[in-house]
């Protein structure tokens, strides 16, 4: 299931914006850039 780092942050107590910046140098293994907007799949 794919959720958007907006709602992975707020489940996890995380700031989006340091999850965007782990996903964009590869340090979330699940996160994948559809269009313009950042999935995690858990």
């Amino acid at each position: 299931m794919l959720i958007s780092l907006s709602e992975y942050a707020a489940k996890y107590n995380k700031s989006s914006d340091t999850l965007r910046r782990m996903a964009e140098n590869g340090m979330l293994k699940t996160a994948q850039k559809i269009g313009r907007n950042w999935v995690v799949d858990c």
